[in-house]
């Protein structure tokens, strides 16, 4: 018996982020994410090699528009158009360099979208032996799970991990060695609904 065949669920991998792209930048670029609705986009570049402007395309009060963002140096600009969908963005004049977008309000808050990652994960969630759960009135509970997936898998803590009947918080994710590689990851779960 190998240890894919103890993986005996399935589940869906989320993240919760405001970081929409990062990556080089070239002269057409697509958000890895979209923003959630009505959000200001903060862009920052680094490693910059010329100036010219970053161009956003997309979609703002439900009509298409652009954003331009001029830089000619590395640094962060933050937009004022709500953004609600991103269709792409241009770069005109810089040559190299790399781009990060995040979402956030007018205020500059950042905002949070919820992504998937990968579904169709194997995996298997069992009890921790051996450990006592203590309640205390106003303090955190902790849960007593255990996911146990392959190497592979892109499971970050934070994460959230939707099975077929419940959704769990990544509390901590360890890679698990065997001889010389990594051969599984095991993840300690919390319930999504209650407090750390």
């Amino acid at each position: 018996m190998s240890f894919e065949d103890l993986l005996n669920i399935i589940v869906a991998v989320y993240r919760k982020t405001n970081q929409l792209l990062l990556g080089d930048i070239e002269e057409a670029m697509t958000l890895t994410y979209q923003p959630p609705t009505g959000s200001v986009l903060l862009l920052t570049v680094s490693d910059l090699d010329g100036s010219g402007t970053l161009t956003v395309s997309g979609t703002v009060a439900e009509a298409a528009d652009t954003e331009d963002f001029a830089f000619a140096s590395d640094g962060f600009k933050q937009g004022s158009k709500e953004f609600t969908n991103v269709s792409g963005v241009a770069s005109t004049g810089i040559t190299s360099g790399t781009l990060k977008i995040e979402s956030v309000s007018s205020t500059g808050a950042e905002l949070y979208g919820e992504y998937l990652i990968k579904e169709d994960v194997k995996a298997r969630i069992a009890e921790k032996k051996s450990l006592i759960t203590v309640v205390i009135p106003g303090g955190a509970i902790r849960a007593n799970l255990k996911m146990y997936c392959l190497a592979a898998t892109d499971v970050l803590e934070n994460d959230i991990i939707v099975s077929n009947t419940a959704r769990f918080i990544a509390a901590s994710v360890i890679d698990v060695q065997d001889y010389d590689d990594v051969h599984h990851k095991t993840v300690d779960l919390r319930p999504e609904a209650l407090s750390v």
